[in-house]
């Protein structure tokens, strides 16, 4: 059974009317636990009106960079929407 931790948005930057990259602040003592390799995706869990969503997201930023960054893009009928990403913080 996975395990999720409660990550920060450290920030959101628009890349596309209909995208964004959003990146998580890693704290010092799960800096371990989210180490990564190049190609590897990350689950994220959200609660939108009463419904537990979890969506993969490939991982954008490099292993070497502090945090993790992940693309948000708008899908049509989508449940996730960047509105509820983007409601993260």
């Amino acid at each position: 059974m996975a395990h999720f931790h409660s990550l920060t948005v450290q920030k959101i930057k628009p890349l596309t009317p209909n995208s964004v990259a959003i990146t998580f602040a890693i704290p010092k003592e799960l800096i371990q636990t989210f180490a990564f390799t190049a190609g590897q995706y990350i689950t994220i869990k959200k609660e939108i009106k009463g419904k537990e969503l979890r969506r993969a997201y490939s991982i954008s930023s490099s292993p070497k960079c502090e945090g993790i960054t992940i693309g948000v893009k708008k899908v049509d009928k989508g449940d996730f929407q960047i509105l509820h990403i983007t409601s993260l913080r």
